[in-house]
C-alpha cells in the first residue's frame, strides 16, 4: 500500500470518528463537501410507532458527470444496491493535503423488524482509482478492504452489481422511478414519491 493509500485512510478514519459516522451515518458528515446523495426519506408523520423504514420517499442527487467515471460507477452500483436493500448514499470531494479524494459514505436503514443496519465508506483518489473501503463500527477502527462494498456485506442481500446485465431476472425493487406515485424536480434534487402518507 503506498504511503499516499494510507495517508488517505487515515485522514478518513479521523474524520468518520469525529463526526460520528458509525452511530449517525454520514447524513450530515462535511455537508460543504457533498456533491450527491441518495436518501429515503419520511415526509410524513407515521405516528408514533413510525421509524426511518418508513420511508415515503427518495431524494436524489445525481453527482456531476465530471466526476472519475469509477466514482460515477460507484455512486450507481450503490443506488442498485439501495433498491433492493435500502441504503442512503452520500458522495463527497474532499482534498487531503492538498489533492482531491472522492468518498462515498453508505449506511443502511433498519426498524420495526427490518435491519439492513451498517455504515461503509469506500474512497477514491482524485482519478477515481479505488484506494479501498471499509466496514464503520462503533468504538472500533475501520476494517479496510482492498475490494468494494459488496451485497454480502450489508445485513440484508441484494444482487450483485453484474445481474444487471441480465434482463431475466426479478430485481424486486424497493424504491425506483417506475414504482413512484409521481416524480418531482426541485432544482438539482430529484424527488421519487413512492407512498403519499394519509
Amino acid at each position: 500500500m503506498s504511503d499516499r493509500n494510507k495517508l488517505v485512510r487515515e485522514f478518513y478514519e479521523n474524520r468518520i470518528e469525529e463526526e460520528g459516522c458509525a452511530i449517525d451515518g454520514f447524513e450530515y458528515f462535511m455537508p460543504d463537501k457533498r456533491i450527491g446523495r441518495v436518501e429515503l426519506v419520511t415526509t410524513g408523520d407515521w405516528g408514533e410507532y413510525g421509524c426511518e423504514a418508513d420511508f415515503d420517499s427518495v431524494e436524489i442527487e445525481q453527482i456531476s458527470t465530471t466526476c472519475p467515471q469509477e466514482v460515477i460507477e460507484a455512486f450507481d452500483r450503490h443506488v442498485w444496491f439501495s433498491q433492493q436493500n435500502l441504503t442512503n448514499i452520500f458522495a463527497f470531494k474532499i482534498p487531503v493535503e492538498g489533492r482531491d479524494t472522492y468518498a462515498l459514505g453508505i449506511s443502511g436503514i433498519a426498524g420495526d423488524g427490518y435491519d439492513n443496519a451498517g455504515h461503509f465508506v469506500e474512497i477514491f483518489d482524485e482519478s477515481g482509482e479505488f484506494l479501498g473501503s471499509a466496514g464503520i463500527d462503533e468504538g472500533k477502527k475501520p476494517n479496510w478492504l482492498d475490494r468494494p462494498v459488496n451485497s454480502a456485506d450489508f445485513n440484508v442481500g441484494a444482487l450483485e452489481w453484474s445481474a444487471r446485465l441480465d434482463p431475466s431476472i426479478d430485481l424486486n425493487k424497493a424504491w425506483s422511478k417506475e414504482l413512484a406515485v409521481r416524480t418531482e424536480q426541485h432544482g438539482g434534487t430529484i424527488r421519487i414519491v413512492m407512498i403519499v402518507p394519509e
